[in-house]
């Protein structure tokens, strides 16, 4: 498994994350980000020859893009457009490609916890931003079809608790985030070395991932990075 960070959502960690990792999903607008801090990011990125995708949300600064926003799908994904684009628009300076999307926060768990929604982005991403790989997480897989598997990267999240159906544990609980190091490493060590993840209440599941996400903005996120990559290697 691969490592993937969320990156240049204004953390002063970026220079320090980055060459640990071999995806970069880059805050385009919608939580955080404009051209000059997507600029910045790619610069790191492009130094470290790690691939980069655009981390589109909800609009919306103020939560951080991690609390669900009721509006028609065609404005959410307007904004979710323009962000992409925004982002697109550095990568042509920079002459590179945008290797893939992954949405942010709550608009990220909107979409993949429904079945209609998953099917739908899908077909959306394949429209306008074809040969493009999406970041999907695990509970979602069941979604798709054999097709469109070929562009989607399955991901598990090194610093997050799951429920018994797979999916993350909501933020408002307590319990949601790994604080510690070592229960991260051993957290993420069992999915890679046994592809199986304990749940918060004590259910072993079995799970197939092709990449590991750490939240850039965790307070521990370049020690858990430096840790998983030796791990990984």
């Amino acid at each position: 498994m691969l490592l993937n960070a969320d990156v240049g959502e204004g953390v002063s960690n970026d220079e320090l994350l980055i060459p640990y990792l071999s995806y970069a999903n880059i805050a385009c607008g919608g939580h955080y980000g404009n051209e000059t801090s997507i600029a910045n990011t790619l610069k790191i990125a492009v130094f470290n020859k790690v691939k980069v995708g655009a981390h589109p949300s909800y609009p919306d600064i103020e939560n951080f893009g991690r609390k669900s926003i009721q509006l028609p799908r065609a404005v959410v994904f307007d904004s979710v457009k323009q962000q992409i684009n925004l982002f697109v628009a550095q990568c042509d300076r920079f002459k590179i490609k945008m290797n893939h999307i992954k949405l942010h926060g709550a608009l990220y768990n909107d979409v993949f916890n429904s079945e209609e929604y998953t099917k739908w982005f899908f077909e959306w991403v394949d429209n306008h931003y074809p040969e493009t790989y999406i970041f999907i997480p695990i509970a979602a897989i069941s979604y798709i079809s054999t097709s469109q598997r070929k562009s989607a990267l399955i991901e598990v999240f090194a610093d997050r608790n799951y429920e018994n159906n797979l999916t993350l544990v909501a933020r408002s609980n307590p319990k949601a985030v790994l604080n510690s190091v070592d229960e991260i490493v051993r957290h993420v060590s069992c999915m890679i070395h046994n592809g199986r993840i304990t749940t918060l209440s004590g259910e072993i599941k079995t799970v197939e991932a092709q990449t590991v996400c750490i939240h850039g903005d965790h307070s521990l996120a370049v020690s858990i990075a430096e840790k998983l990559a030796t791990i990984i290697e």
